[in-house]
């Protein structure tokens, strides 16, 4: 939330020191001569400023990573709220909205050419503000022009890399258990076997969830790999152990993923589990995903003898055993049918299914069964 406050309050900010100069001159306790500086400094610096706070968090601003715009019908939309704004608001010629120089500039007199370009800059950047506040609200402003079917909704799925042997990790442990309570997160722990050598092997970890781990850190193409390690909905990771950041990540992926979204349940009929998978949203161009069957157990509490967390006792929420492909789901509801029987004896009491686009792709969909 921060990163969306910040910019706007430290452009709101300048406004009111602009006011707050303007004030001071009048009141005759500063002098023309200081307040004409003032005016020379104060955009180009309110400039500098707003711009270097959008710079900093611009990778939390998810949302507008993979579009402003939903479709030609809302971008046409903004643009034409843009133009009403201008005309509205901040058309150059009208005395009470006077910018420049004194005597007044109208952008629309031969010559004004740069003043043509401003105006454009200003009506696009107002039908902007419209297309972002959209994307930061969905559900309200443009999203909500047209009425459609209900969105489909799913559990985050917060998948986390920790270590027994990785002395930054509890607190990241600690984390994903309070996780695992919220409504509409799901949360499963891989515990990597690639920090044993520093003294303790892990008794939760294996090869094939570190590899799980470098194979998201190939698709993503950024190669970061580390514990703790909390990776979202196969999209997005953060340091796992800062639960804002992890907050973030679950809206930002939300938004993302909002028109890809698939239902996905899981329950028991006698000795199986029963896995439902809905149909695709229309115009979705995810059609094609795996269907991921991962077994867990609920909780696994450690005592820790030797290496970075000696002393230490550790609880696991969700740890996973094993997690293998089930199916493949190709865009039309189905079910699937697996014996529960057998997967009693592979270690776990809770299952969690995952329909994933290819193997550490997005998660479109996920549910959780746990063994009574």
């Amino acid at each position: 939330m921060i990163a969306r406050i910040l910019p706007f309050a430290a452009y709101m900010g300048f406004i009111a020191l602009s006011a707050g100069v303007t004030w001071l001159a009048g009141a005759g306790i500063l002098s023309s001569a200081w307040v004409e500086k003032a005016d020379l400094w104060l955009y180009p610096v309110k400039t500098a400023v707003v711009l270097g706070l959008l710079g900093y968090f611009w990778p939390r601003y998810e949302e507008l990573k993979e579009r402003i715009f939903a479709g030609p019908g809302e971008g046409f939309l903004a643009v034409g709220v843009g133009v009403l704004v201008y005309l509205a608001w901040v058309r150059m010629d009208w005395p009470w909205a006077m910018q420049g120089a004194a005597a007044g500039y109208d952008p629309f007199k031969a010559g004004e050419t740069a003043g043509i370009v401003l105006a454009a800059v200003r009506i696009f950047g107002a039908a902007a503000v419209v297309a972002v506040a959209a994307s930061f609200a969905p559900g309200s402003g443009m999203a909500g022009v047209e009425a459609g079917p209900a969105a489909v909704t799913g559990p985050a799925v917060v998948e986390l890399f920790t270590s027994q042997g990785c002395s930054s990790c509890p607190p990241a442990d600690a984390l994903l258990g309070k996780l695992t309570e919220m409504p509409g997160v799901l949360t499963l722990s891989f515990s990597v076997d690639y920090w044993d050598y520093l003294g303790w092997r892990d008794t939760l970890g294996s090869t094939a969830n570190s590899d799980r781990q470098r194979d998201y850190a190939r698709a993503r193409g950024d190669g970061r790999v580390y514990t703790p390690q909390a990776v979202v909905d196969g999209l997005l990771h953060v340091n796992g152990a800062d639960e804002r950041l992890v907050l973030d990540a679950i809206d930002a992926a939300k938004v993302r993923l909002r028109d890809v979204r698939v239902p996905v349940s899981a329950r028991a009929e006698g000795d199986t589990l029963v896995i439902d998978i809905g149909n695709a949203q229309e115009g979705s161009h995810s059609r094609e995903a795996t269907v991921w069957l991962a077994i867990a157990r609920e909780k696994a509490t450690v005592p820790i003898s030797r290496g970075e967390n000696r002393g230490k006792t550790i609880t696991y929420s969700h740890p996973v055993r094993e997690i293998s492909p089930v199916g493949m789901w190709k865009g039309d509801a189905m079910s699937l049918r697996l014996p529960l029987k057998d997967l009693k004896t592979m270690g776990g009491d809770c299952l969690v299914t995952l329909l994933q686009v290819g193997s550490t792709g997005p998660i479109l969909g996920a549910a959780l069964y746990e063994q009574k």
